[in-house]
């Protein structure tokens, strides 16, 4: 994440354009550049290349650049004066720039051409928005991202399990997890019944949000983040003895995928690769806690992309600019399609009905009720509770104890986020 010492707008640039004045009846060529992070090059090409289709007088540039430095490379450009016409922007590091003033506020323009805002997730808006204002539209969602379980089949039905019900309830999850797992006559571990999920996700599921809505207060010890970092704990030691035995085999994810773990954590990216896996598998959403009438398998949107335009652009580049964003997010053949063609939801609702999601996925029901449960996150604050659950499963803390620290890291960060209006 970019540090405030590597970036100070100058005072031109904290002057945001609180009116937009179409370019009306322009038909001048006007070339403008895209930068982006996507590596799926062909695709973005192949969505450049109808969009100037539709608009011949607008001539785009696709400018691709690693994720690896971005904020700071943002930073640069914006400084400079040399930001391209439309940004990627990602919702870790947008607060940073949208507060000093270095995007145009999109809504006199949504309002002009009635563009609903109401269409977007609101998880996934609203990293891109502040103070009343919205700087950018999101291009590819955050949802169901945290919420989702995918399964071996075949690990089920060989435990005597039925594979075409997965766990829904914690209680469920536990029994599953102790019958798929396998030992050799060492003890050594075979198999692992599941992954044991990061803290930050399963709190969720069990109705916490350890910050408050105004993003201003840490709140990760309460009785219900002390319940779950307790719970996964025990089912960890009970099926594997302990955390190393269960980290070297769970090997970051592969064993899933190698038919080694029964159940699995993952964000819907996963689809893409189930389709490449050697044995049965299916999808859920994340089970809850039977005993919590508040428990939901709740996505947690930490980290998603969106399209911004600078402030400074020059008034001769402004409507291409802002027609391009609004393809690559708000209308069906751009944005839909980006999304549709990987396979991944679209922040923008509507378009996750579209029919081409059921051929290329049995499961897409599931991303749909994904899609209803979700909270934003402010930046940086996932961190601390994650490790607080490495504490925890490790038993080099007490629940409580690691969730007491883990609060005063989350405090800071959000008092972090802040800070950047007091400068």
């Amino acid at each position: 994440m970019l540090r405030k010492r590597t970036f100070r707008l100058s005072v031109a640039l904290l002057v945001v354009l609180l009116s937009v004045s179409p370019l009306a009846g322009a038909q001048e060529k006007v070339k403008i550049t895209l930068w982006h992070h996507w590596s799926l090059t062909d695709l973005v090409d192949e969505i450049l290349q109808n969009f100037m289709a539709k608009y011949p007088w607008i001539e785009v540039e696709s400018n691709f650049s690693s994720t690896a430095g971005a904020a700071d490379r943002l930073g640069t450009m914006l400084v400079a004066g040399s930001a391209p016409e439309v940004i990627m922007l990602r919702s870790t590091y947008a607060f940073q720039f949208i507060s000093l003033g270095g995007f145009l506020a999109l809504d006199e323009l949504a309002a002009r051409d009635n563009i609903d805002l109401d269409m977007f997730n609101p998880g996934d808006l609203r990293s891109f928005q502040f103070l009343g204002s919205t700087y950018a539209f999101p291009s590819m969602s955050g949802s169901a991202w945290t919420n989702l379980m995918f399964y071996n089949r075949d690990m089920m039905d060989n435990a005597g399990l039925d594979s075409e019900q997965p766990p829904k309830t914690w209680n469920d999850w536990r029994t599953a997890t102790l019958r798929m797992t396998q030992k050799d006559d060492s003890g050594g571990l075979i198999y692992l019944g599941s992954q044991i999920p990061a803290l930050s996700q399963a709190v969720a599921w069990n109705g916490v949000q350890f910050w408050s809505d105004d993003w201003t207060k840490a709140e990760a010890v309460t009785p219900a983040a002390i319940e779950t970092a307790e719970f996964m704990r025990d089912v960890l030691l009970d099926a594997y003895g302990d955390y190393a035995s269960y980290n070297t085999l769970y090997g970051a994810g592969q064993s899933f995928w190698e038919g080694r773990t029964g159940i699995f954590f993952t964000n819907n990216s996963g689809f893409g690769l189930a389709r490449n896996a050697d044995f049965r598998w299916g999808a859920a959403t994340a089970p809850v806690n039977s005993n919590n009438p508040n428990s939901r398998p709740v996505n947690v949107v930490s980290s998603t992309w969106s399209y911004a335009i600078p402030a400074t652009i020059s008034d001769d580049k402004l409507e291409a600019a802002w027609l391009l964003l609004k393809y690559l997010t708000t209308e069906e053949e751009g944005g839909g399609y980006f999304a549709r063609a990987q396979g991944r939801p679209s922040p923008v609702i509507d378009f996750n009905r579209h029919p081409d999601y059921q051929f290329g996925n049995p499961y897409w029901h599931v991303v749909l009720e994904a899609l209803q449960y979700e909270i934003t996150a402010p930046p940086n604050v996932l961190v601390p509770m994650d490790a607080a659950g490495t504490e925890i499963y490790t038993g080099a803390k007490h629940p409580q104890q690691a969730l007491a620290d883990a609060e005063i890291r989350i405090q800071q960060a959000l008092d972090a986020y802040w800070a950047v209006l007091g400068d």
